[in-house]
C-alpha cells in the first residue's frame, strides 16, 4: 500500500502517457492486498480504504496491514 501511494502521489506530478502507466501499475499493486481480503471473505474495499487512510496519515514509522483473521488493521512499528 505504501509504494502504491508514493506512486499514485508521483504520477501526478508528471504529464503524458507516463502519469497513466504509473497510475497502473499503482493500481496492481494493491490486487494483493483485495484478493486476500476477498479469499478471508471481508469487504475487500472497506478494508483497502482503512488501510489507505492509515497509510496517508501514517507516521513512517509504522507499518499497517490488514489483519485477516479480525477484518481490521494492525499495526506493526518499524525499528
Amino acid at each position: 500500500m505504501e509504494l502504491s501511494k508514493y506512486l499514485r502521489d508521483y504520477s501526478r506530478t508528471i504529464a503524458g502517457k507516463e502519469q497513466l502507466l504509473i497510475a497502473a501499475y499503482a493500481r496492481a499493486l494493491e490486487v494483493i492486498p483485495r484478493q486476500l481480503c476477498e479469499n478471508a471473505g471481508f469487504d475487500a474495499t472497506n478494508i483497502l480504504n482503512k488501510l489507505r487512510q492509515k497509510h496517508s496519515a501514517g507516521d513512517g514509522e509504522s507499518l499497517q496491514i490488514c489483519d485477516v483473521d479480525q477484518g481490521s488493521s494492525v499495526i506493526f512499528f518499524c525499528l
